[in-house]
């Protein structure tokens, strides 16, 4: 536990909550991703299909916020980047050492989405996620903020405007996020075999992804049995829970820059109705990064 820190104090400059199934290996049906969506739609939760936005320079005008990736097309792109150096003044103090050379660039993979053509429907999901992954993005501007209930339980922000993405992960195998505030599993070994699961970074969903079973004796890795620990990234206070932001299907909302003055909670009745439709109860948990 460590001492609370100030009010209005953050991990990071980016915010995002996530919504995970219990139990964790909880996979809906695709149709039942689709009755999800509609009637998240229906419901003012979701922006339509090539919806009108009032454009404050333009006036009304179309926009598509529906995006997608999947790994049934190239969607990737490549980015160079330069890792971050030990200063020299730090590694000389310690070990007298000469400066490192400079860092060489490296390139990632960085994964792109696509503008939807048309609402997404059973059909479609179920030809994408033949591929084993898919992501669905509704991007929500400034402009749309005006004619969508409002997916958090108060505003909480000090300064005027703000945007969001609403996500949704479907995957073959269990996503896990991990960042400084959602620390992972103290153990990411078989209680089997003692053998590591073998949980590698998926660039495509930008997580990590377990398999949903031990590679080495077959036993099904049961997120909900693990302990995960996380840090509130407001205060800095830790906790171990059962399970974590672990699942095959995971709702995201990505408030990005847009960072409350204290931790927020997904609104309760958009909380509510997924789990009405899914069939199952929901966890929550934020993270700043």
């Amino acid at each position: 536990m460590v001492d609370v820190l100030p009010k209005g104090f953050h991990m990071g400059v980016e915010y995002k909550l996530f919504l995970v199934p219990t139990p964790a290996e909880f996979m809906p049906e695709l149709s039942v991703v689709e009755e999800l969506l509609n009637t998240l739609t229906h419901e003012c939760w979701l922006p339509e299909f090539a919806c009108t936005i009032d454009s404050p320079n333009c006036g009304p005008m179309k926009y598509n916020p529906i995006r997608y990736h999947s790994r049934r097309k190239s969607t990737f792109v490549r980015r160079k980047s330069i890792p971050s150096a030990v200063p020299r003044s730090f590694l000389w103090k310690l070990f007298r050492t000469e400066e490192p050379s400079a860092p060489a660039e490296v390139e990632e993979r960085v994964p792109m989405f696509i503008d939807a053509d048309a609402p997404f429907d059973e059909r479609w999901l179920t030809e994408q996620f033949k591929a084993e992954g898919l992501l669905l993005q509704y991007s929500i501007n400034e402009a749309l903020t005006q004619q969508l209930k409002l997916p958090l339980d108060r505003l909480d922000f000090s300064f005027d405007g703000y945007y969001y993405d609403i996500n949704f992960a479907v995957a073959s195998d269990f996503l896990t996020v991990n960042s400084e505030c959602l620390e992972g599993f103290e153990s990411d070994c078989c209680e089997h075999c003692d053998r590591p699961f073998g949980t590698t970074h998926d660039d495509f969903f930008c997580r990590e992804r377990i398999p949903l079973e031990c590679p080495h004796c077959s036993i099904p890795f049961i997120p909900d049995h693990r302990l995960f620990r996380t840090r509130c990234p407001f205060t800095g206070e830790d906790k171990h829970v059962l399970g974590g932001p672990v699942a095959r299907f995971m709702i995201e909302i990505d408030c990005g820059k847009c960072i409350p003055n204290s931790s927020v909670n997904v609104a309760p009745a958009l909380r509510e109705l997924c789990e009405h439709v899914l069939g199952c109860k929901l966890r929550q948990y934020d993270t700043a990064y």
